[in-house]
């Protein structure tokens, strides 16, 4: 939600372009706060509506989270390229059999 990227998210929802970007824990020596998608993500969703978003990793360990802003947000993708199908949270297997977009 840093607001140095905003121009970015303007850009990108002007232009039709979705915005892929990291969510959840983050490699050795970082801090994985800013991954979390509640607050941060929310409230770019929030002041960005027309802007799709894709959060790339399954939002792990806040997949939770990130399965929240895709029932809250129709604009909001999850991106699960980070793992194998055979290590996906048992929640998100649910929540694509259930919620998932086709």
């Amino acid at each position: 939600d840093d607001r140095r990227f905003y121009p970015i998210y303007t850009a990108c929802a002007e232009l039709g372009i979705p915005l892929c970007l990291q969510v959840g824990q983050t490699g050795p020596l970082r801090s994985s706060e800013p991954g979390r998608p509640i607050p941060y993500l929310e409230r770019v969703c929030l002041e960005f509506p027309e802007l799709k978003i894709v959060g790339g990793h399954i939002g792990a360990p806040w997949q939770q989270e990130m399965m929240y802003l895709c029932t809250k947000f129709p604009n909001v993708y999850i991106d699960t390229s980070a793992y194998m199908p055979k290590r996906y949270p048992r929640d998100l297997i649910g929540f694509m059999h259930q919620n998932g977009r086709k």
